[in-house]
């Protein structure tokens, strides 16, 4: 999956920033469609506070 993401840039303005993210099908339970799961991008673990 694609998103875009806002950057800061070295001169303290922003940007746009094409990602993406890998996802696969995962069974979630019987008589249900299975769900595309993907991990969290790895910048989002570190968001600054």
């Amino acid at each position: 999956m694609r998103y875009t993401r806002i950057v800061r840039t070295e001169d303290g303005g922003s940007a746009f920033e094409e990602k993406e993210i890998a996802l696969a099908e995962q069974h979630v339970a019987d008589g249900v469609p299975h769900m595309a799961v993907g991990a969290p991008p790895f910048e989002a673990l570190f968001l600054p506070v």
